[in-house]
Parts: C-alpha cells; structure tokens; sequence
C-alpha cells in the first residue's frame, strides 16, 4: 500500500494512505490527480475532505467544483459542508547576534532595535468535505446540496 507524505497546516508531517478520506491540496497539486483521487476515495468511503491552506484554498475550490459536476453528470446526490479557519504563524527574529550559525534563518533585522520582534502572519484554511450518504446533523447544520445548486 503506497504511503505518502504530507506536511498540514501547522507544518507537522504525517503519512497518508489510500485508506483515508482526506487529501490535502497543495498549491503545487495537479487539479486532474487531486479529482481523480477524490472521486476514487468517493467511491470508497461515500465522503471526502478537501483540505487547503493559504494560496491553495481556491484551488481546493476549483477541485471540489469539479467533482460535484461529474457527480451532477453521474446522476448521484451529494452533500457538501465548508469548514473556514485561520492560522496565525509567528515568526520570531534572530536573537543571535554574535554571527553563529542559527537553525531558524526566517529574517535577520538590520537594527538591533528590531531583534526582538515578530512578524505574524495569517493563513485561511478550507476544508471541504463532500458526502454521498445523508448527513446525521442535516438540521443543525448548514449543507449544500445538489438540489441547493440550481
């Protein structure tokens, strides 16, 4: 069973398998393999979840689009939930001033006023999770359906 490697949002690395219902999208993922691969997991497990972070989040749009066109065109219902979060990522400036090598190179201030500040910066994440069975908490919840679409 081939196994992948992903890094999540929060930088962790985790293995993914076939088994699982998530795919993680990428900025650099090819649309039509990310497709593929949510309508075989589709066909496995009857849901899957599209995860994007920062600049991917409208590709994982485009890819869950895509499939609930070719699920409209297959005559199938569908169910979709959209989940929007936020990182924040702190970046701390090097404290090391005395030229050692650091591990973490993310800026070096030019002032030495500035080497103890941090930058923060805020990443969206999507996650998109597309279902063929009817959700238990249909009522609680806001879904979008096929019939929601038109």
């Amino acid at each position: 069973m081939p196994q992948d490697v992903v890094v999540d949002a929060q930088g962790a690395k985790r293995k993914i398998t076939e088994e699982s219902d998530e795919v993680d999208i990428a900025l650099s993922c090819n649309i039509t393999k990310a497709v593929n691969r949510g309508l075989e997991t589709l066909g496995k497990h009857h849901s899957v979840s599209f995860k994007g972070t920062g600049a991917a989040a409208g590709k994982a749009i485009t890819i869950s689009e895509i499939i609930k066109r070719r699920l409209d065109e297959s005559g199938k219902i569908w169910w979709q939930k959209t989940n929007l979060a936020s990182l924040e990522i702190v970046k701390k400036a090097k404290s090391n001033p005395t030229g050692h090598q650091d591990t973490e190179d993310d800026f070096e201030p030019v002032q030495p006023s500035l080497l103890k500040q941090e930058t923060k910066h805020i990443k969206p994440i999507i996650t998109i999770i597309i279902t063929l069975n009817k959700p238990h908490d249909l009522e609680s919840s806001y879904y979008q359906t096929a019939e929601t679409e038109s």
